[in-house]
């Protein structure tokens, strides 16, 4: 009789203390080192396929290729042994394996800590510095590396995650508790302010596509808080002027001369240059051409045995293109592809700030290496030396990327686990 005259209210109370009292009649036998394995485990079936499939075969067929594009110019050009290239790839390749597994694992509260934030800045400020006075450069002037344990670290890949982690904590502490519309002119200084900073320092080496990787990271980010389509206008309008400016004034200076501004004279009318700057573009015509649609297989490229130069390098895809033929290129763009899908994907669905600034900076800077490179390689824009993401020898940017994808695969599981969370109506970490 008196439980029919119990209020909802009071019901509810009483549901909700029926669990409290069966988990203290239970005892929690879970050991610490259980509970890690479960969450370990929870993550593990939670791996989105989608970043992990075009990941390794992208790492594993980029290795490969290096070896094939290396031996005649580690040979001839360099006198080492044929192998010398394809062994540092694969060291690079585990070295970004085993970081792609850290990250995948870490907190995702962990990219984004006030410590690890002023240390990637700082880091990326010192060695583009350090590079800028002591560093090594490509025989034209500029000055874009220095070795560190015989290895050639290149600061610029650093800066460019340094550049979405930074922007990532700063904005999203910024509209914690404000619209993005909101934001003052002293918040946009203390968002500029970093990257900025980093793009000069770039620029002064110079590595123009470094720096149009590090402009577009810079407006993506913007592009996915929410900012007034006005507001955001006026400023891509305020860049394009500000970097259309800067190379007017490089230009009359002097400072973009020689083979840079030659560069910009081949990308032009390249068979003008045909044996100067125009020269490498040309060869990459060639192989392009030889490759045709099935190429000439894997190993029987005729361009890279003197004629392209660096092949293993920013011209890789000349190298595909020829041994694989345009079946080849269409793989390799179509993982690259799937892997910037999804990272905007990742972006446009989280309710995260952090984890879209994130997700839309990665896959931007993906996204936009791959245009600059190939699009340099087909004569589209101006040729500047960015490598191809994953499949180019070098071991910064290889690691670099692997630390990016590790922290994409985080986000979505991350996001998978909460969404799972929704469903069974229990409230998300």
């Amino acid at each position: 009789m008196n439980e029919t005259k119990k209020t909802p209210f009071a019901r509810q109370r009483e549901r909700a203390r029926q669990p409290r009292q069966r988990e203290a009649q239970v005892p929690d036998t879970t050991s610490p080192k259980d509970g890690m394995r479960s969450r370990t485990w929870r993550k593990i079936r939670h791996i989105d396929l989608w970043l992990l499939v075009p990941f390794i075969v992208l790492l594993f067929f980029g290795t490969l290729m290096v070896y094939s594009a290396s031996v005649w110019w580690s040979i001839v050009q360099y006198n080492n042994a044929p192998n010398h290239f394809y062994i540092r790839q694969v060291m690079f390749a585990v070295v970004g394996v085993f970081v792609f597994i850290v990250a995948m694992f870490l907190k995702r509260k962990f990219y984004t800590h006030p410590l690890l934030v002023g240390a990637f800045a700082l880091l990326s400020i010192g060695m583009l510095i350090y590079v800028r006075l002591m560093g090594w450069g490509d025989g034209v002037g500029a000055k874009s590396w220095f070795t560190l344990f015989g290895i050639n670290v290149q600061p610029a890949e650093i800066t460019k995650l340094s550049i979405i982690i930074v922007m990532t904590a700063m904005l999203s502490h910024f509209l914690k508790k404000r619209h993005a519309d909101d934001l003052r002119i002293k918040h946009y200084l203390l968002l500029f302010a970093y990257p900025l900073i980093c793009i000069i320092l770039v620029a002064t080496q110079p590595d123009l596509g470094a720096v149009a990787v590090m402009l577009a990271l810079m407006m993506a980010i913007f592009i996915v808080s929410g900012i007034n389509v006005r507001i955001y206008m006026r400023l891509l309008t305020g860049i394009v002027l500000a970097t259309g400016a800067a190379a007017v004034i490089g230009i009359l200076s002097g400072f973009i001369s020689g083979n840079r501004l030659g560069r910009l004279k081949a990308w032009l009318d390249p068979f003008e240059y045909q044996t100067i700057e125009g020269y490498q573009v040309i060869q990459g015509y060639v192989a392009i051409g030889s490759g045709g649609l099935g190429g000439v297989g894997l190993g029987h490229s005729a361009q890279k045995l003197g004629y392209l130069p660096e092949p293993h390098t920013d011209f890789i895809m000349a190298v595909i293109s020829e041994e694989l033929g345009m079946w080849g290129v269409l793989i390799v763009v179509g993982l690259l592809y799937t892997i910037v899908c999804r990272a905007l994907f990742l972006a446009l669905t989280t309710n995260d700030l952090r984890t879209r600034f994130l997700a839309a900076g990665i896959g931007t800077w993906i996204g936009i290496q791959t245009f600059v490179n190939l699009g340099g390689m087909l004569g589209f824009i101006p040729l500047t030396g960015v490598t191809l993401p994953f499949i180019s020898y070098g071991g910064t940017s290889t690691v670099l990327l692997s630390l990016s994808m590790g922290i994409l695969m985080n986000i979505s599981i991350h996001e998978k686990m909460n969404k799972r969370k929704k469903r069974k109506g229990d409230v998300p970490a």
